[in-house]
Parts: C-alpha cells; sequence; structure tokens
C-alpha cells in the first residue's frame, strides 16, 4: 500500500479541571492570590490580544510517542525489556549534543524510517529525523465563543492542623503530642511573621532606589535566614487550572505516511486515552480528563475527503475504530512481521 497524508479536524472537551504549568512559568494574580500561570496560548482577534487556555503541542505529542512507544515494545507484556538509550531514543527522541550529521547519517534515514514506526511518526533529535506527525496544541479557540472567552479559574484550600480538627486526637498518639504541637504551632505563627515582613519589603524596594533598594534587599535576606525548617500546619495550597467545559479546538496532520505508521499513530490515540488519559499535573484531584473527537480527511488526488469520525473518550479509547480499521490492521501485520527494529540511532 502506499504512504497517505491525513488530516484531524478536533473539538475537544475538558471533563476535568486541567494544570499544566509549564518550567519557568511566571505568577500571575488570580481573584487576589498569586498562582502560577497555567499554559495558554496568544490570540488575535480583531486587533486585540487574547489568552487563551491550552493543553500545549508537547504535552499531547509527548503522551502520544509514550503511547506508541509502549505498544511498540508491548511494555507490560510479553516484550522484551529495552534498554534505557533505546527506550529514551523512541519514547523522547534521545538527547541533542554536539553530533555533526554525516552523509552517512543522511543516508541512512530512510533505513531508519522503515525499521522504526515510532521515529517515522515523531522524528528524533540524535541522529536527526523529521517529524511525520505535526500536532497542534488545543486551544480555547475564540470562534466558538462569541462574547467571553474561557481564561483561568483559580482554586483555593488550606491544609488543616489536624490537632485542632480532631478532637482527642493527642490521646491517640505517643510522646507529649501537645507539647511537640504547640512547638509546631509556635515555628509556624514566627514563620508567618517573617513571611510578611519579607512582602512588605518587598513591595518597598519595587519603587526604591538602586542604593535602597540593595538595602532593602539584604534585610530581606537576613529575614530569609530565621525561617524555620518546620513546613507550616495552615500552609495555603492555591492554584490556576482550566475549568471544566472548555472548548478547544486542535489540528494533526499526519503527512505522508505508510499504513503501518498511520496505523501506529491511530492505535496510540486509543492505547492512551483508555490506559493514561490524564494530561498535566493534580491526576490525584481527579484532574486531566478531555473528551476528543476529530473529523478524519484522507487526501485523495488533491483534496482532503472525510473518512468519518474518530471520538476518544477517557478511560474507554477509541469509541468506534472503523474509520481507521484497515491502518491499524496494517499496523498489527507489520507488529508482527520481524521487520521492526527500535535500537537507539540504527543505520
Amino acid at each position: 500500500m502506499t504512504n497517505k497524508t491525513f488530516r484531524l479536524k478536533g473539538h475537544l472537551t475538558t471533563l476535568t479541571q486541567i494544570h499544566i504549568v509549564p518550567p519557568g512559568t511566571p505568577e500571575v494574580t488570580i481573584t487576589g492570590e498569586k498562582v502560577k500561570q497555567i499554559s495558554h496560548e496568544v490570540i488575535w482577534r480583531d486587533g486585540a490580544r487574547i489568552e487563551v487556555p491550552c493543553i500545549p503541542s508537547s504535552t499531547m505529542r509527548g503522551a502520544l510517542r509514550r503511547a506508541a512507544t509502549d505498544l511498540a515494545y508491548d511494555l507490560g507484556g510479553s516484550g522484551d525489556k529495552p534498554k534505557l538509550d533505546d527506550y529514551l531514543y523512541n519514547a523522547v527522541g534521545g538527547v541533542k549534543g554536539n553530533e555533526k550529521e554525516d552523509l552517512g547519517e543522511i543516508n541512512a534515514r530512510a533505513a531508519r524510517r522503515a525499521a522504526n514506526p515510532i521515529i517515522a511518526l515523531y522524528g528524533a533529535a540524535t541522529p536527526w529525523d523529521r517529524s511525520r506527525a505535526l500536532i497542534s496544541s488545543a486551544y480555547a479557540d475564540p470562534e466558538i465563543y462569541q462574547t467571553a472567552v474561557p481564561t483561568a479559574e483559580r482554586i483555593g484550600s488550606r491544609r488543616s492542623d489536624d490537632m485542632i480538627a480532631r478532637p482527642g486526637l493527642e490521646s491517640l498518639l505517643g510522646g507529649d503530642a501537645l507539647a511537640d504541637w504547640e512547638a509546631m504551632r509556635g515555628a509556624t505563627k514566627e514563620n508567618k511573621a517573617v513571611s510578611d515582613k519579607i512582602k512588605k519589603l518587598r513591595s518597598q524596594a519595587r519603587g526604591a532606589n538602586e542604593v535602597d533598594k540593595k538595602a532593602f534587599y539584604d534585610q530581606i535576606e537576613e529575614l530569609e535566614g530565621k525561617k524555620s525548617g518546620t513546613n507550616s500546619l495552615l500552609r495555603p495550597l492555591h492554584h490556576a487550572a482550566m475549568p471544566r467545559g472548555v472548548e478547544l479546538a486542535q489540528d494533526i496532520t499526519l503527512k505522508d505516511v505508510s499504513p503501518a505508521e498511520a496505523g501506529l499513530f491511530f492505535a496510540s490515540i486509543d492505547h492512551m486515552w483508555s490506559v493514561a488519559p490524564e494530561f498535566g499535573g493534580k491526576i490525584a484531584h481527579g484532574y486531566g480528563l478531555v473528551r476528543a473527537s476529530w473529523e478524519l480527511f484522507e487526501k485523495v488526488d488533491g483534496t482532503f475527503v472525510s473518512r468519518g469520525m474518530l471520538t476518544a473518550e477517557p478511560h474507554v479509547g477509541l469509541e468506534d475504530a472503523t474509520p481507521v480499521a484497515e491502518e491499524i490492521a496494517a499496523w498489527a501485520e507489520y507488529r508482527e512481521s520481524g521487520a521492526m527494529n527500535l535500537k537507539a540511532g540504527i543505520s
């Protein structure tokens, strides 16, 4: 069978809150509290700059690539256990160093692609191979919302003090529980007082000249050293999240893929959504679930023709894989053929 190009026009709905905070994300103030800004995308609409929450492309790609790696290795099944270098090459593409790409490496790409559908789909850093699975972020498209565009919500709570919340607890604990609790409470109050002073000094430093600013920061450094190592019993637990019910748009292109490569991609959607469907953090709080529907198009004689709908439900997977049954069967046949080689950087 010849290679084909597919387009998937997606519509995703958040079923729970989504909490994705990329490294180095700044703090923002939401309803009076500072929290780390969740992943977002900038859109221009009618000359206005709009920030909308999103599930980043890197998050989507990473989840699907790991699902493909699990399937190819049959991790958790009867497959051979891969070496770490081989696993990382497939799961994350390896780590790019200062390697020089020579003609031999370039000529080896076709061999690597024929032997490894994961690298064919997602590419690799070392040796370099391009990706054929072009996956956009899933973002809150303003076109879906005629007026207000979804924004992040602040979710707040506070860790409770069990000694206060559970009368009689001291009688169930060994040692001098009340005295130990008093010491912990005292450290908590002292830390609170020190933190309040630091917060005030930081505010004063913002508008100060360079000389005064240095004096403020010297005081802040001294106060930081006075904090105890005790973790606060009543620590606020604030964070930002994309709310439930947000409608997201997403596009995927599988460019010039073989039937087996396409089949692995579609099987990965089914595997990921059925086995590990959570995106982002706070999974222990029930976060991260998304329902996804894509209309699948195949490029035929220069025109994209619809092949039907693919819908992925958390903990279920693809509800109906009929539109891609031919490709998934091609992947299964290739998987059993013995032609696959998942060694790192084969030539």
